[in-house]
């Protein structure tokens, strides 16, 4: 793993390395609405999705951007 690299040259716009514990917040509420609502009504049909419950613009990135060749050797690393 020493001599890993990304085989796209795609990388995140913020300083933020990651949104993982935004995904983990968003996941563990997603998955408590869906228990409430099977709870309270067992036979509904449409269940609650993951854009509902959180919102992608409240978290650390800011998307994401295509490293030109003049970069891609120091960001290709991983």
């Amino acid at each position: 793993m020493a001599r890993s690299r990304r085989h796209v040259p795609i990388i995140g716009c913020n300083a933020a390395s990651s949104e993982k514990l935004e995904k983990q917040a968003a996941s563990r509420s997603l998955r408590r609405v869906v228990r409430e609502k099977l709870r309270s009504a067992p036979e509904v049909d449409v269940l609650p999705v993951q854009r509902e419950v959180s919102d992608v613009w409240l978290m650390r990135k800011d998307g994401k951007l295509w490293v030109g060749p003049e970069l891609s050797l120091k960001w290709m690393r991983k």
